[in-house]
């Protein structure tokens, strides 16, 4: 991210957005079972600010960290990163980076 704007943290998260149905691309676009037409969208928030950085679009169903990667997204390596577990992997790219924890189960033995 190039920016004059220092970022301590950054919140990233990937939703599925239905939309109407196209009318001559449609083979470009992926149709769920429902027969529901979607676009997959990403966004980057500042957590102090809750401002938008950035946005990257993809059509139909792809997984949120392959559209991380295809959206070439450079954040400094001092920014920490807190995303969702469809995020798995990013570690590896980005060092600075958490995902959520399981929960422990507690178990009652009865």
């Amino acid at each position: 991210m190039k920016s004059d704007m220092n970022y301590e943290v950054v919140l990233i998260d990937a939703t599925e957005s239905p939309i109407e149905r196209p009318k001559k691309t449609k083979i470009l676009l992926f149709m769920k079972e429902e027969k529901v037409y979607t676009k997959k969208t990403q966004i980057v928030l500042d957590k102090k600010t809750h401002h938008v950085i950035c946005t990257d679009f993809s059509n139909g169903k792809k997984h949120d960290f392959r559209l991380f990667k295809k959206s070439k997204m450079l954040i400094h390596s001092k920014v920490k990163m807190i995303t969702d577990t469809g995020y798995q992997g990013i570690q590896k790219i980005h060092n600075n980076s958490e995902l959520p924890k399981k929960k422990k189960q507690e178990k009652s033995f009865n």
